[in-house]
């Protein structure tokens, strides 16, 4: 059984990591966990347009069959490493840092995670597995 989580932050575009995650369930007792880490003070969603986004992706993780979690936590890295152990994550699906830009968080979950399938979608359609 698989156990798949996708990092979303608040932005429209992660609706295609929801979509990545969906593209991997075998069957229907492969899991969905969508995840998104916002800051344990402050507002959660600084903008209306982050609360339509966030819809968006609640919306596009029911239709997935994905549970969504926001978590409030400081330390983003460590709350996502909690979640992945807490709950048997067998594959990671992640944006990247952009065209070009070195990801350190995904190098950190490949070091840390080496059992676990990680994947990055980029936006301009490359991939790194």
């Amino acid at each position: 059984m698989k156990k798949i989580m996708v990092c979303v932050t608040v932005q429209k575009t992660c609706q295609r990591l929801i979509q990545a995650g969906a593209s991997l369930r075998s069957n229907d007792q492969d899991e969905i966990f969508v995840v998104h880490v916002a800051p344990r003070e402050g507002v959660l969603m600084s903008a209306e347009n982050d609360n339509e986004a966030l819809e968006l992706l609640y919306n596009a993780s029911k239709e997935a069959g994905a549970s969504m979690s926001v978590l409030r936590s400081d330390n983003i890295r460590a709350t996502l490493e909690d979640f992945v152990l807490q709950n048997s994550i067998t594959h990671i699906i992640m944006g990247s840092a952009g065209p070009g830009a070195y990801n350190k968080f995904y190098e950190h979950l490949r070091r840390r995670f080496p059992e676990v399938y990680i994947f990055a979608d980029c936006e301009d359609g490359r991939a790194v597995v």
